[in-house]
């Protein structure tokens, strides 16, 4: 194949080439304004959807605000229920209550403490295989106390 041909065919499919990209003033016009277009519902659709949550957003504002004033309504309720005037007018009007008039102290011994009993000792906590299994994948250890007291630390008196 000599070098004229392969010039030729070059040139061919140049050509052929331009005639797809190539396009004329009207093409040119429709394709801006599609473009347009697309850009422009894409707009409206993103300004509308903001829209509409300012609008959920302001709802939700105005039925926090409503909720704040029931719950400061109900606080201020509960709050007069519970004073001394309310208490003692319901002990004394619908309990038939009355006023303590004389009053007598008693005094409790309380035992000594050898007589009293040791408290229980809690059951040691055994591990199921699920929870040493999933220890030993997760790499969580478990501390446990030694069973003979605490060790002997070197240099503070306590063994060596």
């Amino acid at each position: 194949m000599s070098t004229v041909t392969r010039v030729g065919r070059a040139q061919t499919a140049r050509r052929e080439r331009r005639r797809y990209v190539s396009l004329n003033g009207a093409a040119l016009v429709i394709v801006a304004g599609v473009a347009v277009s697309v850009i422009g519902i894409l707009y409206l659709i993103q300004t509308s959807h903001v829209a509409s949550l300012g609008y959920e957003l302001s709802r939700i504002e105005r039925e926090r605000n409503e909720l704040a004033m029931e719950n400061a309504r109900l606080s201020y309720l509960v709050a007069e229920e519970e004073s001394l005037e309310k208490v003692e007018r319901v002990a004394t009007e619908e309990l038939g209550m009355r006023p303590l008039t004389r009053y007598r102290f008693l005094e409790v011994q309380a035992p000594l403490e050898e007589e009293l009993p040791p408290p229980p000792t809690p059951a040691p906590y055994s591990e199921s295989l699920w929870e040493r299994v999933w220890r030993g994948l997760t790499g969580v250890g478990r501390a446990q106390a030694p069973a003979a007291g605490p060790p002997a630390l070197p240099g503070l008196g306590g063994g060596e």
